[in-house]
């Protein structure tokens, strides 16, 4: 495994990994940046900068230096036993959260609905939907549940899971195997519409936030796909569908 001094470079700017046009350099950051800092906590500074470049046609915000990470060096440097430090709602304030969003948009219609939880952590979310009648399961690359399933849902949710991803396109890709026909995908990421010319908080490597994406972004993804944006219900949500 390389050693993080070994990971974190200056990389040569290269097309945008959502639309292919053509970046700049937004801003770099120390990688113990981290998104509690504006909450008052912060990491020792590891004196390596992540750059962020900035596409001039969607605006995806991207950080290529994890481009060529492996699974083991993501969980060794980010996804670690120190990540509840940087980000500790994961565990238990943003699934229950993201439980009462799903059951006031789908509660009405979860006897027909075949839930996954894509890039679901704990899987705290399935298991409190479960718990209330619904037929739910989770999948995480880097939590307990990580092989893909193989069986089709009519219903699946990323939640805060889009701006971990190098390659949304090989994201993306992923899921569309796992919908089913007539199905929705509800897809939650804070978007940096109004953030690209300045310090943000959510340009944060040390929890892993590698692609963050504007509204033009996201629709340019779900245009690929040939999904339809049906609604938008947040700022940060969107539910696409087939």
């Amino acid at each position: 495994m390389r050693l993080l001094n070994d990971l974190i470079c200056s990389i040569e700017l290269s097309k945008c990994v959502v639309c292919n046009g053509s970046t700049k350099l937004c801003t770099q950051v120390d990688f113990n940046m981290n998104c509690e800092e504006r909450k008052g906590f912060s990491l020792p500074r590891a004196g390596l900068n992540v750059e962020y470049h900035i596409c001039e046609n969607c605006e995806t915000i991207h950080a290529p230096t994890f481009d060529d990470w492996t699974p083991e060096e993501f969980s060794e440097y980010i996804y670690n036993k120190d990540y509840i430090k940087v980000d500790p709602e994961y565990v238990k304030e943003r699934p229950l959260y993201f439980v009462n969003e799903i059951e006031k948009l789908f509660g009405d219609k979860k006897n027909q609905c075949k839930h996954l939880d894509f890039g679901g952590g704990n899987g705290l979310v399935s298991q409190i939907l479960k718990s209330k009648g619904w037929n739910s399961r989770t999948y995480d690359p880097y939590g307990e549940e990580n092989t893909i399933p193989n069986e089709k849902f009519n219903l699946i949710t990323a939640f805060e899971v889009f701006e971990h991803t190098p390659d949304p396109h090989k994201t993306m890709q992923t899921i569309i195997s796992l919908l089913d026909n007539n199905s929705n995908l509800f897809v939650s990421t804070a978007l940096s519409d109004k953030h690209q010319n300045a310090m943000w908080w959510y340009m944060s490597p040390r929890n892993g936030h590698i692609t963050i994406y504007t509204r033009k972004s996201i629709s340019f993804l779900a245009k690929k796909y040939e999904l339809n944006i049906n609604t938008e219900f947040t700022p940060d949500a969107v539910l696409m569908y087939k």
